[in-house]
């Protein structure tokens, strides 16, 4: 397939339903078995449906809600979406009612596919809210659509237009160009009011067209993560491009999944491999003092003579621009050393360790946050190559990704063909990479990662002023990550300037609005929320010493407050209360843990001249309470 001559996501199925057999496409699980779908059926099925939505007045550029999880209806909608040359607008199932209306109002949503019973109620009761909406189709499993039509119906409705509705997708697949809207995915959800991240054909095709990684016809890949996130939703399209087959998988069924499928490649965020890792480290365990010393045997031989290859190859982290006096020779010895016994425990035990995987594995790609360093060597000196990488939504997503023939653990890899990088100071805006009058251009120096290249966004959907915050005039986007570049120019990703904070599963917070609910409470006075690349949320909270005295405790100093058990109780009470399930609060955004201070936070130093707090600050100051609150 010649990727360079597409223009449009539609023209890309339709390609690919041309090109590849009925081997390939995608499979989601029905009962015992699996059903599957080629991307020939889901192209001939996106054009019938794109012809009956054409037929029903959705124009070219029409926006169509699609709220529903992933699987095959999801994937049937959305070709039928991209055949009629429309936007995509996708959420997951979890919509409340007042996301649903927002996202209606807000994306001009002329039509809506939902994928579960619960959203086919939910629309039935607000439908008279939303007079825009033409018509809706059901998605979702068998039984549920209640009195709407589901894809079979709207299928048959394209099937009747006959050629001419044929001739009319063939002509707006045609007519899409590369900088026309392709989908609008909002980022938030009851943290904050959502922005509508516009992302255009070209920022899609851009990653289709560039892909580093060498995936080909015959490749077998599982699908865990949302498909309405960007990350899974490129996954897939590439999957789609090179006529890989692909089969949904959930964390209730991975574990079988592994085994039967047997993929070689996974598309995953940390939280997978997190998972993994302390199943497999409990199962050898389990087994006895024998298999655990032969694991961890294995893993340090093959660890002794990874970090050789790496030195001799130039793929070892390098943040300065020499390394330290003996550390080559150190490294090698070492590695020749343990080259016969970690052979010898790979084919003993390790190997079948890795079967666990399905035996097939070549690697996998991890995005969506940090990957626990632990977790990174674990894998990696297993025998399962872990390619992490770094993007977000704006960048649709990807700006970086670490490369088989280029692995440096502790980075998040080289940078994206076709993009641009800068390091700058997040104050002064001064660039601090590429510098060319300093030694090594300014690697190793710490910075805000801005970036420019054909997977930047179009900008925030009617948002002109946040989108002139993070987009300048000349396509720099600031990413409001900190990070540098290695002196074997690979990008590092070390901290957040920005304030959302992003879980190890791949979910966005946004930490103010759940503060602001916990300072209703009495029993708080003050309260910041971390969790940045972890798996939960917790918070540190300076109580409030007046509603303690009040309530009876006889405490006299804010160090007496925080240590009163009474105090911590209500103060558990509250935080529960204030981020309730009832209240639209998330699972993932509700605060696990929490750490009561002994002092304030006080303005020059935790908290700005406007009581604005600063949150790397307080972060340092408390990072071992942090650290605890993680750990326990």
């Amino acid at each position: 397939m010649d990727y360079t001559a597409l223009s449009s996501i539609g023209a890309l199925y339709r390609e690919a339903g041309r090109v590849y057999g009925p081997e390939n496409g995608f499979a989601e699980r029905v009962g015992g078995g699996w059903r599957h779908r080629s991307c020939t059926d889901l192209a001939e099925s996106g054009y019938r449906m794109g012809a009956a939505l054409a037929g029903h007045g959705i124009a070219a550029g029409g926006r169509v809600g699609l709220f529903a999880d992933s699987g095959l209806g999801w994937l049937r909608a959305n070709f039928a979406i991209q055949m009629a040359g429309a936007v995509d607008v996708p959420r997951a199932t979890d919509l409340s009612r007042d996301e649903m209306r927002f996202l209606v109002h807000h994306a001009e949503i002329e039509w809506l596919f939902l994928g579960s019973p619960g959203l086919v109620r939910l629309w039935e009761e607000m439908a008279r809210e939303c007079p825009r909406v033409r018509g809706v189709t059901y998605c979702g499993a068998e039984g549920g659509a209640g009195a709407l039509g589901d894809l079979d119906a709207l299928e048959a409705e394209g099937l009747a237009r006959g050629e001419a509705g044929r001739e009319e997708v063939d002509a707006r697949v045609d007519a899409r160009a590369s900088g026309d809207l392709f989908t609008l995915i909002y980022t938030t959800g009851t943290t904050g009011e959502p922005k509508g991240v516009e992302l255009t054909h070209g920022n899609m095709l851009s990653q289709v067209r560039n892909l580093p990684l060498a995936f080909e016809e015959g490749d077998r890949f599982l699908s865990i993560l949302p498909v309405w996130h960007i990350y899974e939703r490129v996954f897939e399209t590439i999957a789609v491009s090179r006529g890989c087959r692909t089969w949904f998988t959930s964390p209730r069924t991975i574990r079988e999944d592994l085994a039967e499928i047997r993929p070689t490649m996974i598309a995953s965020a940390p939280r997978l491999w997190e998972s993994l890792h302390n199943s497999l480290l409990r199962g050898v365990e389990k087994r006895g003092k024998v298999p655990a010393l032969l694991l961890r045997a294995g893993l340090a031989s093959r660890r002794a003579v990874r970090e050789a290859g790496e030195m001799l190859a130039g793929t070892r982290e390098r943040l300065e621009l020499r390394r330290p006096p003996g550390e080559a020779v150190r490294l090698l010895l070492r590695g020749a050393l343990a080259w016969l016994p970690a052979r010898l425990l790979d084919r003993i035990f390790l190997r079948k360790v890795r079967a666990v995987c399905g035996g097939c594995l070549r690697g996998t790609v991890s995005g969506g946050g940090a990957l626990p360093p632990e977790v990174d060597r674990f894998f990696n000196d297993l025998g399962i190559p872990i390619l992490e990488g770094y993007g977000l939504t704006e960048t649709s997503p990807v700006l970086a990704v670490r490369r088989f023939e280029h692995r440096v653990l502790g980075t998040v890899g080289p940078l994206w063909p076709e993009t641009e990088l800068r390091i700058v100071d997040p104050e002064s805006g001064a660039i601090l990479y590429p510098d060319p009058g300093i030694p090594g251009e300014g690697r190793g120096r710490k910075g805000e990662v801005v970036v420019r290249g054909p997977q930047v966004m179009r900008g925030y959907h009617h948002e002109p002023e946040k989108t002139a915050a993070v987009l300048d005039g000349d396509g720099w986007f600031r990413t409001g990550d900190l990070g540098l570049m290695t002196y074997n120019d690979c990008l590092k990703i070390v901290g957040r300037w920005k304030e959302t904070i992003v879980l190890r599963n791949g979910e966005n917070v946004e930490p103010q609005p759940l503060e602001n609910r916990l300072l209703e409470s009495r029993w708080i006075d003050q309260v910041m929320i971390a969790g940045q690349d972890e798996r939960f949320l917790v918070a540190l909270i300076v109580p409030s010493l007046e509603e303690a005295r009040l309530a009876g405790c006889e405490v006299e100093t804010l160090a007496a407050c925080a240590a009163h058990p009474q105090v911590r109780e209500r103060v558990a009470a509250e935080v529960d209360r204030h981020l309730a399930r009832a209240l639209g609060i998330r699972p993932f955004e509700r605060v696990q843990r929490f750490q009561l201070l002994a002092e304030p936070f006080r303005v020059g130093e935790e908290l700005t001249r406007t009581y604005k707090m600063r949150r790397r600050v307080i972060a340092e100051r408390y990072a071992a309470e942090l650290q605890a609150l993680f750990q326990a």
